[in-house]
């Protein structure tokens, strides 16, 4: 799948596109950018193909989209980022983790919205581990495709105020890691957020909606097989997902960090405590 799914891009595509992105964007200009996507951009089609995608073919327009991705990333630090850099409370929820590959052999993204907890003070970080994952599955993939696993199994109207995550977490796919990704499987979403279909709509470009899939947790097994599923989405697989990295600092140790007082800091380590009990009791 991935890159099969948007139709042959010739080779003088890509060469003019380069040409463009090397001599408009880069030269003079070598500090906005890392040199390991610079490489890529001269080494590796892909690169450049997904922004020929995203930009219909438009080749100044691919250029400009390029450019900007390429920015962004250097700008925001992510091939900086490391697996200290979050709380381990983000782990040991298993709220957002990369899994097995689905029949066609692309890997998941699995994001349980019932066990993201609105805290303000992490939510940037919640939003940087997103990108953190996904940034990992599509080096990975290098545009064979992937698939993010939206469970709302369990999830009640409160769920609804992380819309602006998801929000956030695909409008950057689109316009960062564009092509990457080959659909959206959401499951069990619940009548009380059908509303969600509504909006993300409007977040995805019209000729790609049909990316965005609807299932129950029994249908899954359409998509995949149960030994490449962990037992929270019917599978048996016995791949860990709630794996902490050693020595990761806990939402306590981070708010400290960021200077936030003491008290306040206990109290967002015991805002994690009723999630980190549920999740104990599941299997794994």
């Amino acid at each position: 799948m991935g890159l099969n799914n948007f139709g042959f891009i010739g080779e003088e595509y890509v060469i003019a596109v380069r040409k463009k992105f090397l001599n408009d964007y880069y030269s003079g200009h070598e500090e906005e950018f890392y040199d390991e996507d610079i490489k890529k951009i001269t080494d590796d089609d892909w690169y450049i193909k997904r922004f020929i995608i995203a930009a219909y073919k438009n080749l100044d327009e691919a250029a400009v989209k390029l450019a900007a991705a390429m920015k962004w990333r250097k700008e925001q630090g992510v091939r900086k980022w490391k697996a200290l850099d979050f709380p381990r409370e983000f782990y040991e929820t298993g709220a957002l983790f990369i899994y097995e590959e689905d029949k066609h052999g692309a890997p998941a993204l699995i994001m349980r919205l019932k066990f993201i907890k609105r805290i303000p003070e992490m939510m940037d970080f919640m939003k940087r581990f997103g990108i953190y994952n996904c940034f990992h599955i599509d080096e990975q993939t290098n545009g064979s495709g992937w698939v993010l696993v939206l469970d709302f199994s369990d999830c009640s109207y409160s769920s609804y105020q992380n819309i602006d995550l998801l929000h956030y977490f695909i409008t950057t796919m689109h316009s960062y890691f564009p092509a990457g990704m080959d659909y959206v499987l959401s499951v069990d979403l619940p009548w009380v957020l059908s509303s969600f279909w509504g909006l993300v709509k409007m977040w995805v470009p019209e000729k790609r909606r049909d990316m965005v899939q609807f299932c129950s947790k029994s249908s899954l097994l359409e998509y995949f097989d149960a030994s490449n599923l962990p037992p929270v989405l019917g599978g048996y697989s016995k791949k860990k997902y709630k794996t902490c990295p050693d020595n990761c600092p806990s939402a306590f140790d981070v708010g400290m960090e960021m200077g936030l007082d003491k008290e306040r800091c206990n109290e967002i380590y015991i805002e994690y405590q009723p999630l980190l009990e549920q999740v104990a009791n599941e299997a794994e």
